[in-house]
């Protein structure tokens, strides 16, 4: 009988079992990936806002999201602050960025009640609260938190804003955003936070002034989770 030498078996094997099994290989390299990067490695965005208009440095944002997350007593690893910049105004073009790419992302994602906050000028804050886009601080903050942040309410002058309430928060005074910002570069002098009304994270709201004002509100006792 005629013996395979095990140089035949090598060629009868590279010839017909190892491109099969290559492309297995890479399929199911594929498919891991695919797995992780959707299944296992994929974070849920604990909350997520627009800061408009400001140029941030990518990584001051990066540190201000993953504190945020962690000091909502939450794992990094599986959750994420998704506090994003855009851009609206002639700053686009140096930033390299498109105004009205960026307009209709931000205008989808609010009508999508995905967007929970928004940080931006008075110009450019006014442009949504015509629309009424925000929640007031009186229906949101607790009668103490008001009492400690009445400093610095937004309260818009206004003629439709007749009974003076307050839409936003000046956050030139905390002291958690002034660290992200404070590059040497800052756009917006007097930045506004502002609560969507649409927003379904209310109390991680609650938890973020909390973080961006430590100095005034104190340390939150219960963060959500």
């Amino acid at each position: 009988l005629y013996k395979t030498s095990s140089k035949e078996k090598r060629s009868y094997f590279s010839e017909y079992y190892s491109k099969p099994l290559l492309i297995a290989v890479v399929v199911l390299i594929v498919v891991g990936y695919l797995v992780w990067h959707d299944f296992i490695a994929k974070k849920t965005i604990i909350y997520r806002t627009a800061i408009m208009n400001e140029t941030v440095t990518s990584e001051n944002l990066g540190k201000f999201n993953e504190n945020f997350t962690k000091y909502c007593k939450l794992d990094i690893r599986r959750n994420e602050a998704a506090f994003n910049t855009y851009y609206t105004n002639e700053l686009a073009t140096f930033v390299g960025a498109t105004a009205m790419s960026d307009l209709q992302s931000v205008a989808s994602q609010i009508y999508a009640a995905t967007l929970d906050g928004m940080v931006a000028d008075e110009k450019t804050f006014g442009t949504y609260l015509d629309n009424q886009f925000f929640t007031s601080m009186e229906d949101f903050l607790t009668p103490e938190e008001y009492q400690k942040l009445q400093p610095y309410l937004y309260v818009p002058d206004r003629k439709d804003n007749i009974h003076k309430k307050a839409y936003g928060i000046y956050l030139n005074q905390s002291p958690t955003y002034q660290t992200m910002v404070n590059d040497g570069s800052v756009n917006v002098k007097k930045p506004i936070f502002g609560l969507l009304f649409n927003s379904k994270e209310q109390e991680r709201a609650r938890d973020l002034l909390y973080y961006l004002f430590p100095n005034i509100l104190g340390t939150r006792q219960s963060n959500t989770k």
